[in-house]
């Protein structure tokens, strides 16, 4: 690797995490408004890198980590209302949010033995600029939806 490009990298790395949006510092009220705009904002590719993900982490098929019982169409359904009206948000690492909402009495996976009613997607929001000027909508399209799965 030539030296012009490693000191390529590096600016480029160290300005992206310069503006990356740290959710540690931001509210539940504020991270739920995030949510419901990504909601509004999040592109076809955004949704199916989130599927992928989760058919990859093994949540889409019943095996040894929890995994939906529900069809595919209404776990699509679900995940998207959980990112338009979530019931809770938690901050997960420094640039992740851990977005739940409950469906009960819905069983809509299983862990074991155990039904689950809630449903758990996460969501990274490093390629989210610290301070956006106007409308979120435009830099939405860069926001990983990371993984869907349920959860207790």
């Amino acid at each position: 690797m030539s030296l012009r490009t490693l000191l390529g990298s590096l600016v480029l790395s160290t300005c992206l995490g310069a503006q990356a949006l740290e959710t540690e510092n931001r509210s539940e009220t504020e991270l739920i408004a995030l949510a419901s705009s990504l909601a509004q904002n999040a592109g076809s590719s955004q949704w199916q890198l989130l599927w992928q993900r989760s058919r990859e982490a093994g949540h889409l098929t019943p095996g040894k980590t929890a995994h939906f019982v529900v069809s595919q169409q209404r776990i699509d359904e679900l995940t998207r209302a959980t990112l338009s009206r979530p019931d809770s948000a938690s901050a997960q690492n420094l640039t992740r949010v851990q977005y739940r909402r409950d469906f009960q009495p819905l069983v809509v996976g299983k862990l074991g033995g155990t039904d689950l009613s809630a449903l758990c997607l996460t969501v990274d929001w490093r390629t989210f600029p610290e301070v956006t000027r106007g409308d979120p909508g435009p830099w939405m399209g860069q926001v990983s939806l990371l993984v869907s799965q349920p959860c207790p």
